[in-house]
């Protein structure tokens, strides 16, 4: 007697990873609104963050979040559709704004002198709003000025990259008097 041949079929189903992408900016100013989307997002998704973002709080599952950061941060996503999952990482530099001081040589000149505007805290610095033959005074922190008029000399700090910025103003007063004399 020949044995006979018996056939089996067994059935798998192959499923595929998640193929996502995470969009946004990594640097951002302290203090403002990070926005971090998944493009193509898996069915399951599940956030984490180190160090902890109490921001990231009823997002964990979002597949775009708007967070505030207080420091640089790692966020991590976990996507899973059906059995197959895929680990991510989204970094978020957060940068500070400029710590802007500002000074002058003197309160008061006399028409004619010149006064020393300078600042410090920033990377960056544009002195704005002066006329024409100022100067070049992009990107110095400090600026040798002839004044004409009593007036308020704004400047605008930044980081190196200009992603944070900060504006303030230094007052300079003029004396009328061909003299330095004080009254």
């Amino acid at each position: 007697m020949v044995p006979r041949a018996t056939s089996y079929t067994v059935h798998v189903t192959v499923y595929p990873y998640p193929d996502m992408t995470l969009y946004g900016a990594h640097r951002w100013c302290e203090g403002s609104e990070v926005t971090i989307t998944v493009g193509n997002p898996a069915d399951t998704l599940w956030w984490t963050s180190t160090p902890v973002d109490a921001t990231l709080s009823g997002q964990e599952h979002a597949d775009t979040l708007h967070l505030h950061p207080v420091a640089s941060t790692l966020y991590h996503l976990r996507g899973k559709s059906h059995i197959c999952a895929v680990e991510m990482d989204f970094t978020v530099e957060v940068v500070p704004y400029p710590n802007l001081s500002l000074n002058t040589s003197a309160d008061r000149i006399c028409i004619g002198d010149t006064v020393l505007l300078s600042a410090s805290g920033g990377e960056l610095y544009s002195w704005l709003g002066l006329p024409t033959g100022a100067g070049t005074y992009t990107p110095l922190d400090s600026l040798r000025y002839l004044p004409q008029t009593t007036g308020y000399f704004p400047i605008l700090a930044t980081t190196y990259d200009t992603l944070c910025s900060i504006t303030d103003k230094l007052r300079s007063e003029e004396r009328f008097s061909r003299n330095a004399e004080t009254d």
